[in-house]
């Protein structure tokens, strides 16, 4: 599975298979990071723009969030 990543939520048995974007947002989020942070990697990497890169983003954590397979905290 050359770049991708599958994400495991243990306790709903469930398997996630991440591309090699997914698996690069996966990545990044290993540490504290404020998605326009992922957004600049991204669009540095990739060819995607600024407000397709936010929206694929956000609904890739947004759903990520609701696997409880990341956490989205407020920034300062």
């Amino acid at each position: 599975m050359d770049g991708e990543v599958v994400a495991m939520n243990a306790a709903k048995g469930v398997c996630f298979g991440l591309n090699p974007v997914g698996s690069r947002v996966w990545q990044l989020t290993a540490s504290p990071i404020r998605i326009a942070e992922i957004c600049e990697i991204l669009q540095r990497e990739y060819d995607v723009d600024a407000a397709t890169c936010e929206q694929q983003v956000v609904a890739m954590l947004e759903a990520m969030v609701r696997e409880n397979l990341v956490e989205i905290t407020p920034g300062a």
